[in-house]
């Protein structure tokens, strides 16, 4: 039902991109890797037959690292899609567990190499100030994410938005947000491993 009400969407709003060509399409916004390839068959058909899709567009799919496996690899080379962008946030399982995300540090370097060995574009996004994470071991991240074959890196400051899980953590004193120098010193880490 909702791949037909995006479907219905994108019928709506031809108007938007008349006589524009794309060059670039990002799925995203949750976890559109949890489409089957038949519903993503659907989504670029719909796509390709309301919308000049230019012949080289960067196409990206975010998915989270568990749902890549190789059976769905395989699935997506029927579709555009080039360029994956995984919701990492850091390869320490104690923390993906604390924060409730469904993978594990194993999950992120399996799916890279399944997507590398078929040349995807590979993005993958990191969080720093998550509750319990210091300097060191967010060096951590940041080494195993640039020892990876990826193209594109994403690091955002974590934010407790209410109404979350961890929002809640936060105000029953369960975790503690990191203060600002913190966040400052993980910032301008993230530009001094990058820059090297």
């Amino acid at each position: 039902a909702y791949t037909r009400t995006l479907c219905l969407e994108m019928e709506h709003r031809t108007g938007y991109l008349a006589d524009s060509v794309l060059h670039t399409v990002y799925l995203g916004g949750g976890t559109p890797s949890l489409l089957s390839a038949d519903e993503l068959g659907q989504l670029f058909a719909t796509m390709e037959r309301l919308f000049h899709l230019a012949p080289q567009a960067e196409v990206t799919l975010e998915a989270n690292p568990n749902d890549i496996t190789a059976d769905y690899v395989s699935q997506l080379a029927d579709t555009p899609v080039n360029r994956i962008s995984m919701g990492v946030q850091s390869f320490h399982d104690d923390t993906l567990r604390l924060i409730g995300r469904r993978h594990r540090a194993a999950d992120v370097y399996r799916a890279v190499d399944l997507l590398s060995q078929r040349g995807y574009n590979i993005s993958l996004d990191l969080i720093y100030g998550l509750p319990g994470q210091d300097l060191r071991a967010w060096s951590d991240d940041l080494r195993e994410a640039l020892s990876l074959p990826i193209h594109h890196l994403s690091a955002y400051a974590l934010s407790y938005e209410e109404g979350t899980p961890l929002h809640r953590m936060l105000e029953q004193g369960l975790v503690e947000e990191a203060d600002d120098e913190t966040s400052l010193a993980m910032y301008e880490l993230l530009i001094d491993q990058c820059e090297q």
